[in-house]
C-alpha cells in the first residue's frame, strides 16, 4: 500500500475528483434557480473550501487531506439530501455526489498510505 505508484494514482484521482467536484458545484449552484444574488454568494460559499485546498493539494500534504475530508463528507450529505430529496434529480447533484465520495475515498487511502511522522 505503501508503493509510491499506488500513492501516485490516488493523487491523480483526488485531483481530478476535486476538479470535476469543483466545475459540477458551480453547475449545481446555478441550476437551483434562485433568485437575486443568492447563487453567486452560494457559489462563493461552496467553492471557498475547494479552492482554499488546492495549495496543499499539490503540495501533497496531510493536513489538507484530512482537512478537506470533512469538508467532502458535507458535499457528499448535501447532494445526496438534494438527490434524494428532488422529484427530479438535478444531474449536476449527481455529479456533485459522485465526485465528492469518490475524492473522499482517494484521500482516505492517501492518509492511510501516508508515512507517519515521527515525533522528536
Amino acid at each position: 500500500m505503501n508503493d509510491p505508484a499506488s500513492r501516485s494514482g490516488f493523487r491523480i484521482l483526488a485531483g481530478l475528483s476535486h476538479a470535476c467536484l469543483i466545475v459540477a458545484t458551480v453547475a449545481w449552484s446555478l441550476s437551483l434557480r434562485m433568485p437575486g444574488p443568492l447563487p453567486a454568494v452560494m457559489i462563493a460559499l461552496l467553492l471557498i473550501p475547494l479552492l482554499l485546498t488546492i495549495r496543499g493539494l499539490l503540495a501533497d500534504q496531510r493536513y489538507t487531506y484530512q482537512w478537506l475530508s470533512l469538508v467532502l463528507v458535507i458535499f457528499i450529505g448535501a447532494s445526496t439530501t438534494e438527490v434524494v430529496a428532488s422529484l427530479r434529480a438535478e444531474p449536476a447533484a449527481i455529479v456533485v455526489m459522485l465526485a465528492s465520495a469518490t475524492e473522499l475515498l482517494s484521500i482516505l487511502m492517501l492518509i492511510r498510505s501516508a508515512q507517519p511522522r515521527r515525533l522528536e
